[in-house]
Parts: structure tokens; sequence; C-alpha cells
């Protein structure tokens, strides 16, 4: 039986033949927004299984994936041929202008999560007439048999060792303690007169509906908080740094390196293959001191793009 495609919810008895990502979980939907969902799957009903799927959020005859998000899309599994691929693209995008959309947004994860498969659905998305909305340079660090150190520039190395002469320790958190960490992450963004992208009601509904997607670090001082890091499982192997920071008076020290460091090695026995890092943009911009940080901590370079389409009324 060949693939067949469905608008609603995944049929009771199904599963995804792909490793989700958090932020295309039904249950995450709901979070960016309580309705004004249309979700798309490729089925194979033998297997009972979807290959692929995509979720769209629709307001004034604009399709968005995600809505509040840091990225959407579509997913598939391996074994979704490339024609397969292309055609539930193709149909999905017949089925939102029937809608009566007139423009589709599509935000895509860092092209580095799946090399591949980024490549595939970029070129189809270009070949279905997708122009490049926005796009945005972010960083992630590939976790292996290596040491962190091993990749670091001399500088960042010369920060490593210093911060372990130091008496500066490293730790995970408890979930429990999440908005002491928030609170700390804040109040370090706002002496650098910076933002959050989330309040922390917000980030705690989160937290309350996938508390096991979330883990956090911390670099401690006796028992004051240096840096602090808030990490959000992305899927098996993919660990997202969502916020993280240091306070301002340790910023001779750089108490982030010895953060990372920790993050790195707690990955590599939790079978992280892959820490992101985040974008590196200021007001569309790019933040070269951010990058540049990620970069010479070992950091691997990749693109993010935004994708969008119009159509005439």
């Amino acid at each position: 039986m060949e693939t067949h495609f469905i608008e609603g919810d995944l049929p009771e008895g199904f599963r995804c033949e792909f490793d989700p990502f958090l932020f295309n979980i039904p249950e995450n939907l709901t979070i960016q927004s309580l309705d004004g969902w249309h979700s798309y799957y490729a089925l194979r009903n033998e297997k009972k299984v979807a290959r692929a799927r995509v979720h769209f959020h629709i307001h004034d005859g604009v399709a968005r994936s995600p809505y509040r998000n840091p990225f959407g899309g579509f997913e598939f599994s391996d074994a979704l041929e490339p024609r397969e691929l292309f055609e539930f693209m193709r149909w999905v995008e017949i089925q939102l202008r029937g809608k009566g959309v007139t423009r589709i947004e599509l935000k895509s994860y860092p092209h580095l999560y799946q090399p591949g498969r980024a490549a595939i659905l970029s070129t189809f998305l270009f070949n279905l007439g997708y122009t490049v909305k926005d796009a945005e340079l972010s960083a992630g660090v590939k976790v292996d048999a290596t040491t962190l150190f091993s990749r670091m520039t001399s500088w960042e190395k010369r920060k490593s060792g210093q911060l372990r002469r130091s008496s500066l320790r490293f730790s995970t958190i408890p979930v429990a303690k999440l908005q002491d960490v928030y609170d700390f992450i804040y109040a370090c963004r706002t002496e650098r007169k910076q933002s959050l992208s989330m309040t922390y009601p917000q980030l705690k509904t989160v937290g309350d509906i996938f508390p096991d997607r979330f883990t956090l670090f911390g670099v401690y001082d006796v028992q004051s908080l240096a840096a602090a890091a808030i990490t959000l499982r992305i899927n098996k192997t993919i660990l997202y740094n969502f916020y993280y920071a240091h306070a301002r008076q340790y910023d001779a020290l750089s108490p982030v390196v010895k953060l990372m460091e920790g993050i790195y090695n707690y990955s590599q026995t939790e079978g992280i293959t892959l820490i992101d890092l985040g974008t590196s943009s200021l007001n569309g911009k790019p933040n070269f001191t951010l990058l540049d940080f990620k970069l010479h901590l070992g950091a691997t370079p990749t693109q993010k793009l935004t994708f969008q389409k119009t159509f005439a009324p």
C-alpha cells in the first residue's frame, strides 16, 4: 500500500515513524494557541505509522508553522520516498489554499539537526515556489567521544584552565528550582539591558506539560549561582540550550565556559549528539560577539531559514 494523506489528529493506534521534535508535539500546539490549528499527516495504514506531518496555525489568511515557537515545519521519516514527500508538501499547500490562505510562512529547524532531511526540504520548498523570508545563523556543538576543551580556541582553553583553578563548581539543578534559575537568568539579562522571550508563567506552563524535557544546570560560587542554563530536550539526541547567562561580576572568569563543558559532559552520558546553542542575532542583524563566543567554544555554524509563499487572493 502507498502512503496516503489526511487532515486532523493522528489516528488512534498510529505512531510517528520519526523521532518527533518537542515543538511539533500536539500538546505543545495548545501552548502556542488554543485554536486555529490544522494538522496534516502522511500515513501507512498497514504499518500503523505516520511517515510525515506538519502543523499550521491559520489567522487572517496567513498559515504559520510554528505560531509562537522557535521552529515548526515538516517532519518525516527516512522511509518516506522523496516523491511521496514532495506530493505531501504539494497536497498540504492545496488544502491550505482551500481554506482561504493567501500566505504560508514556515520556519525550519537549524540544518545541523538533520542535514540530509533539511537539504531535501529546502530544495523542495524552492521547487514549489517558496522564497526565504528570513535567514538566521545558528550554532550547535556536536557531541562525540572527544572533549569540548579539545575544540576550543586558545583563549577559551585559557579561560577553562582558570576556571578549573577557581572555587566555582558545576552542577545539575532539580527542575523544582526552575523559577530560581529563571529569576537568576532574568536578572543577568536585565543588568545587560537584554530581555527574555518568555515570562516565567509561560515557561512554567511548558515545564508542567513536559517536565521530563527540562534539565537545569548551574555553576556555583559556594551557594550562589555564577552562571546557569535552562535546556530543553528537543528529541532523543538534541539538547536545546534555551536560556543561559552569567552574572556580570564574573565577567573576568567567563563561567559560561565551565557551564558549557559541564553540559557537554552530561550530554556524552545521555546519548545526546547535538547541543543547539540557538541563533546569534540582534534586531535582525548578526550578533558577532555572541557568534564568535559560540564558535570559539567549538560550535559549528548552521543556517536556520524561514520560508514564505504568497498567493493571489
